[in-house]
């Protein structure tokens, strides 16, 4: 909203059009690359949780709490990263087959 009015352009109409245009351009350039592509080589994989807010293991989680299983090919640094539900191995399995070239 400030950036449409300090470009002078309405915030109900172009600045949201806009928005939305480069959203899409976005989502099809991560499609693209990355989603269409295999890793291939040597690959590290990992999980990270995202969003809770207990410090030294003290007090109760609050917020949303989402897992990220990750993949990167060491030599290109190429990275592909998907929010899971469940890290059972079917799940980390099949997301690995997806993402990652077989050898």
């Amino acid at each position: 909203m400030l950036l449409s009015r300090e470009a002078g352009i309405a915030y109900s109409s172009t600045a949201v059009d806009w928005v939305n245009f480069v959203r899409d351009i976005f989502v099809e350039v991560v499609y693209r690359e990355y989603l269409q592509k295999k890793l291939r080589g040597e690959i590290e994989i990992d999980e990270a949780l995202f969003g809770t807010k207990v410090k030294y293991h003290h007090g109760q989680p609050r917020g949303r709490r989402i897992w990220i299983f990750g993949s990167i090919e060491r030599v290109t640094n190429k990275l592909v990263s998907v929010p899971v539900n469940s890290r059972d191995e079917n799940t980390l399995v099949r997301i690995t087959r997806k993402f990652v070239e077989t050898g």
